[in-house]
């Protein structure tokens, strides 16, 4: 199964820390630490330490290796795009064809319509909403992004400084994006 678990990556960052003195030990240590089914998610043959501890070229790295993968694309042309899944991750059986599942994600300052997959007012009294799996691949494309789309950012605490983004993830929106941004909408890694 492809899968990141936020929660087991975080395990993996903290035993990491303290390994990344050698290569070769790191990448042992990877393979110990279930690199079959947390780490292979991105697609890469054995990916590097810094690939996990700095995120922000998580996408950077996914999109080369797709570039790789497929003759004929070029890396400006490769974009990163998301499908909200109706499924948890006990639902899913198999491993996407291409791409990653990502579950264990927080949403913050709004709600997730579970028929629709489309971002609504947030319910009284309910802080963080649990989201079902999204599914991240890369496309072939020179053409922008739809900007119907609401870019909801996503931080590994609810702290948001620089230093806590990981990435964005696209929404579909029945309301214009600029209100979910005034509604501080975000997606989080962990909640405490």
């Amino acid at each position: 199964m492809r899968y990141i678990c936020v929660k087991k990556i975080k395990i993996v960052f903290i035993s990491l820390r303290n390994m990344l003195t050698s290569r070769n030990g790191t990448l042992r240590s990877l393979c110990r630490l279930h690199r079959k089914h947390c780490l292979s998610a991105l697609t890469l043959p054995l990916p590097p330490p810094p690939l996990l501890l700095d995120s922000k070229k998580v996408g950077l790295c996914v999109m080369k290796e797709v570039t790789r993968a497929h003759k004929g694309w070029a890396l400006d042309s490769v974009v990163l795009q998301n499908l909200i899944t109706r499924f948890t991750r006990e639902e899913l059986q198999e491993a996407p064809p291409e791409g990653v599942y990502v579950h264990g994600l927080f949403l913050e300052g709004a709600s997730l319509d579970r028929k629709t997959c489309k971002l609504i007012e947030s319910r009284a009294k309910v802080l963080y909403e649990q989201m079902p799996v999204i599914y991240i691949y890369a496309i072939n494309t020179t053409a922008g992004k739809d900007p119907r789309l609401y870019e909801c950012p996503i931080y590994r605490k609810p702290c948001r400084t620089d230093l806590k983004y990981v990435g964005s993830v696209d929404f579909e929106t029945d309301h214009n994006p600029r209100h979910w941004t005034l509604r501080g909408v975000a997606l989080l890694c962990d909640i405490k």
